[in-house]
Parts: structure tokens; sequence; C-alpha cells
């Protein structure tokens, strides 16, 4: 099956997706990312995503690419065109295509948005990779009986335990 991406309005195969060159994500590394993970189908946290989003675009000064919803609803659909069970979806939000120059554009851009998916198998993961965990989340997810795998844990240096570690 052939991977499918968003880009910039359009569903499009993965292998075909582009973005401009003067696009200032890819010359200034101007723009925010968001993983969301997905479990069993569902997306884990995905109220915490995408507030995280939101707040980390208005921190730069860059404008939501989509209203909430809109952008929830693309995410679903990247998810379905890929059939991604458990794995993760990447949202990527740029300030957009403007000439080079290394002050922000005087004129509004319109952002660019990426969106891929990324499908896992933890079953065969947590086989061939050792030190990979399962991270249970309060809230709603765990509520859900729903629970995130962290994939990377074991990619994490892990800081040195003494006896008083966590007292104040």
């Amino acid at each position: 099956m052939s991977k499918i991406a968003y880009v910039n309005g359009r569903y499009v195969l993965q292998r075909d997706a582009v973005v401009h060159i003067d696009d200032r994500g890819y010359q200034f590394a101007d723009g925010v990312y968001e993983v969301c993970e997905v479990f069993r189908g569902g997306l884990i946290d995905e109220k915490r995503h995408f507030e995280r989003l939101a707040y980390s675009l208005a921190e730069l000064q860059i404008a939501a690419p989509l209203r909430p919803e809109a952008l929830a609803a693309v995410v679903r659909e990247v998810m379905a065109r890929n059939r991604v069970q458990n794995g993760y979806i990447y949202v990527q939000v740029t300030r957009g295509v403007a000439p080079r120059d290394h002050v922000f554009p005087q004129k509004s851009v319109r952002p660019s948005l990426v969106v891929t998916a990324r499908q896992v198998d933890p079953e065969k993961s947590m086989e061939t990779a050792q030190g990979y965990q399962c991270h249970h989340h309060a809230g709603p997810a765990l509520e859900a009986g729903r629970y995130q795998v962290d994939f990377f844990a074991a990619q994490r240096p892990r800081a040195p335990v003494s006896a008083g570690a966590g007292r104040l």
C-alpha cells in the first residue's frame, strides 16, 4: 500500500509530496511539529497534542493553518488512508513560503501544513529492541482503557538514581 500525506490542502502519495524550496520551514526551521501517538486505532491525548500545537504556533506568531476541528478531520483522514492502527501521526506547520530573508515576512503569508503517518508494530518493536516501555497516562486516555506506547524510551538518556532522588 502506498503511503498518503496531506500537504497544503491535498492528499498525495507520500513519494510525490513536496514543499516549496522557499518555505521558511525548509530555509530556517521556522515552524512547529507535533507527533501524535496512535494505539489500537485511536489518537492518544488528542486534546493535549492540539493544545500544545496551538500554543507553540501562538508563541512563534504563526497562524493556525486550519481550524482545530478541520485539523482533527485531516489527522483522522491521514490515519484512515494509511490504515494506521499503531504508530504516529506527524503534524508539521511552518510559517509558509516567503522570499528568503532573515526577518519575518512583512505581509501575512499562508502557513504550510504537512501531515504524515507511520505505522509501527508494537509487538515486533518490543521483541526486537531493549528498553521500550509502555507508559500509562492519567486522564482521558487511561480512563478510556488506552495507554501510550513509548517506542523511543530506550533512546533517551536516563538520569542516575541516588538515595536522595526526589526529595526537596
